[in-house]
């Protein structure tokens, strides 16, 4: 079986996901947290565009409040799904310990 994890492939599809997984989200969170070649202030702008259309749609005129802005729930965000990402690793080399 080829694997890009080859004690994953030992020890079973527990292990592969939550090290796959963790991997990925930590990417992600700390791509997302740290603004890396600013990802969240894009999404954040693409955010903001389609409640500004939207909002056009129906007719008003008026600017939404945000009560946080768009990029630092981005960044928050981010830095939840890199701690999630880093729990899910932990837990695969559990998995690799226990099995």
């Amino acid at each position: 079986m080829l694997s890009l994890f080859p004690l994953a492939a030992r020890t079973g599809p527990p292990l592969a996901f939550c090290l796959g997984a963790g991997v990925i989200a930590v990417i992600f969170g700390l791509g997302f947290a740290f603004d890396v070649r600013g990802m969240s202030t894009r999404q954040a702008a693409r955010m903001r565009e389609r409640v500004r259309e939207a909002r056009l749609r129906r007719g008003s005129l008026a600017e939404p409040v945000y009560p946080v802005s768009p990029e630092a729930r981005m960044r928050m965000s981010g830095g939840f799904i890199a701690f999630a990402g880093v729990v899910l690793c932990a837990a695969g080399f559990a998995l690799l310990h226990l099995g």
